[in-house]
């Protein structure tokens, strides 16, 4: 194992994606970030939260650990609208954020990465149970209808494991639900799933960067989703309308009206790809500066 002193470091970089709001609770932001950022601004050293979903900030205690990282971070990307109101609430003083997309919209996979199954991947997330988004009865009747309705439609679905042995287990749990089960596909390599998802048709997530790798490639979703950067991830690509419930008539209505307007809905998000892809290469740009600033003292 390679073992870094603080001392040795300039710029660290927080790329938590969703650490810090209530679901999350105040110890996390106070672990991560509020307790170091005074002894790394004594020594010189920078913070720097590449875009993250941040918020509620409505349980008690957050306000010290926020007015520490709004005064002593270099900066704060943050990837939607809601998480900056959020900030806006709770401090007076939000000159150090800033909102950039999510940056993995960038990654490109390789020629070289794994195949496709079939064109249609669907994506369950036991974050919607444990959030108290949906119960598992209603989850399950949601991701079954999601593989019936695909298949009139003349798709071919498949479930992909985004994340590992309790997602496995709602693929599990829906397979024998379903007159003839679905082949499932379990990838290591998060680049990987990406070129999976980029020779897709039609992708149906309720992961977030399952929904990212998706639509930063032009390939429209139905999506579900437990937090406010779901909505803010759909309304970046105009389509926020495919955003559902997780509820089989909610799903199998939203599959429809996504068959029925396909080919404007894979235009809306290529052109939105183009916007968003380039607003990410401003943000690395403000990075790199910030890090030859540092280094360069």
């Amino acid at each position: 194992n390679l073992c870094i002193a603080d001392a040795d470091i300039d710029v660290f970089l927080d790329a938590s994606g969703f650490a810090y709001g209530d679901a999350w609770g105040v110890d996390k932001m106070h672990q991560r970030l509020s307790y170091h950022l005074p002894r790394w601004q004594r020594t010189g050293q920078m913070l720097i939260a590449l875009p993250q979903a941040m918020g509620p900030f409505e349980t008690s205690g957050f306000a010290k650990h926020l007015h520490i990282l709004a005064n002593q971070a270099a900066r704060i990307y943050v990837r939607d609208p809601s998480s900056m109101t959020y900030l806006e609430a709770a401090l007076s003083d939000t000159s150090r954020f800033k909102r950039a997309p999510d940056f993995t919209n960038l990654v490109v996979p390789s020629s070289s990465a794994e195949k496709r199954v079939s064109d249609c991947a669907i994506i369950p997330n036991s974050k919607m149970l444990t959030s108290q988004t949906s119960d598992e009865v209603s989850y399950i009747e949601a991701l079954v209808t999601a593989v019936e309705t695909a298949k009139k439609l003349g798709f071919q679905p498949f479930f992909l494991n985004h994340e590992g042995p309790k997602d496995m287990q709602l693929i599990t749990r829906a397979n024998a639900a379903l007159a003839h089960p679905l082949p499932v596909m379990e990838l290591a390599d998060p680049v990987d799933i990406k070129a999976v998802l980029g020779q897709c048709r039609l992708v149906v997530s309720a992961r977030f960067h399952g929904l990212v790798s998706a639509l930063s490639q032009g390939v429209p979703v139905v999506a579900m989703g437990w937090s406010h950067k779901y909505h803010a991830l759909l309304d970046e690509y105009g389509m926020a309308d495919y955003l559902v419930a997780a509820e089989a008539d909610a799903v199998r209505a939203a599959l429809i009206r996504l068959d029925e307007n396909y080919a404007e809905a894979a235009a809306e998000i290529a052109s939105a790809a183009v916007v968003l892809k380039a607003q990410v290469r401003d943000m690395w740009e403000e990075v790199t500066a910030l890090i030859h600033q540092q280094v360069d003292k």
